[in-house]
């Protein structure tokens, strides 16, 4: 096993896979081409006529080289980048591939790791999504990661909700959607303590008050319109909470 140096990934900065995703890919097309293309094309050069085996080894040999060249291209192109919110991802040679996924899509995080991979110290990591959870297919797969469980502990924290984000001088905790609805569950029985103290203070008011306050013409047109919509909104609050 090729021990590779491990790199911590960061929210908020492109990485790439590890430099061992390369001779993965080589070395399973050269297993392609041995057990699937020559066995029957070295007897065919060797029993056909001469010039039939020279052009099939040679054309063998170019192909072989353009994949190595193909190789190299397509891993300089790969590139991840992990925000507080979603997964972007590009790729291809020829044709530019680039994806968006979203932290609430993510239904499950796998684990791929092949004999080639684990000889070079890298693992795959497969993205399920919503949309993709009846399929074979993955959305989206992270290559060439040499800390995978890292990876997807970090992955699976974002989409609980419950990773921290470097700020540079302190760490701050994503909020989930649970602590938002907390915090406002918080203000709105605020809002019903206020104005349960507002009709408690109405109705410990001294008759003599309330009668100068009632024959006072703007605080009794005041009144006259606060009063129904302070009563309902009371009334929904002590229904809710």
């Amino acid at each position: 096993m090729i021990h590779t140096e491990s790199r911590r990934v960061s929210t908020g900065e492109e990485f790439r896979p590890d430099p061992g995703l390369k001779p993965v890919y080589i070395i399973s097309m050269l297993l392609i081409l041995v057990l699937g293309v020559c066995w029957w094309a070295i007897p065919l050069a060797i029993f056909g006529e001469g010039a039939m085996g020279l052009v099939i080894g040679a054309l063998l040999l170019v192909f072989f080289i353009f994949y190595v060249i193909w190789v190299q291209m397509y891993y300089r192109s790969i590139a991840y980048c992990l925000t507080e919110d979603e997964i972007t991802w590009q790729r291809g040679v020829w044709f530019r591939k680039t994806g968006i996924v979203p932290y609430s899509r993510i239904t499950n995080v796998d684990i791929v790791q092949g004999p080639l991979m684990r000889f070079f110290g890298i693992s795959s990591l497969k993205i399920q999504t919503a949309g993709y959870s009846t399929q074979t297919q993955s959305e989206i797969k992270i290559e060439g990661s040499t800390e995978p469980k890292a990876l997807r502990d970090l992955i699976m924290g974002y989409v609980r909700g419950t990773t921290t984000i470097d700020t540079g001088d302190r760490p701050a905790e994503r909020k989930s959607a649970a602590t938002t609805e907390d915090e406002i569950l918080t203000e709105l029985r605020a809002i019903r303590n206020l104005l349960e103290n507002h009709r408690n203070q109405r109705e410990n008011t001294l008759p003599g008050q309330v009668a100068i306050l009632n024959h006072t013409p703007q605080k009794a047109d005041l009144q006259t319109r606060s009063d129904p919509h302070i009563t309902d909104l009371f009334s929904l609050l002590r229904l809710k909470f």
